[in-house]
């Protein structure tokens, strides 16, 4: 939460959220609901592909997102495996059709 608010403070940003347990579910900026990623959490070249159709949806500012944000981090539940690898590969596609200096921030339970 402390990361949300301090990009909060900043205003401009487009912030996203990705989460991750057995599957990778995208939230984006909060302005749709989270979708599931149906392809196989093994199949790389799918994840890759799959995750360029969600680029639109970090679209709006942390300013204009962060309650939805919020809302979104505080509902998390840790459950079954981490699909970790799928889950910063979806994001670091995603990432890499934002602006120069585009980052992805990790953020685990353990």
């Amino acid at each position: 939460m402390d990361e949300l608010r301090n990009l909060r403070d900043k205003g401009t940003k487009k912030v996203g959220l990705v989460t991750f347990s057995s599957g990778v579910v995208i939230v984006g900026d909060g302005s749709q609901a989270a979708k599931s990623m149906s392809c196989s959490m093994y199949d790389f070249k799918k994840i890759d592909a799959q995750a360029e159709s969600f680029t639109g949806w970090f679209g709006s500012t942390i300013n204009k997102s962060f309650v939805k944000l919020k809302d979104a981090v505080q509902k998390l539940n840790s459950n079954g495996s981490t699909a970790l690898g799928p889950a910063l590969l979806a994001s670091t596609k995603i990432a890499s059709t934002g602006a120069v200096g585009s980052k992805v921030i990790i953020c685990t339970d353990g």
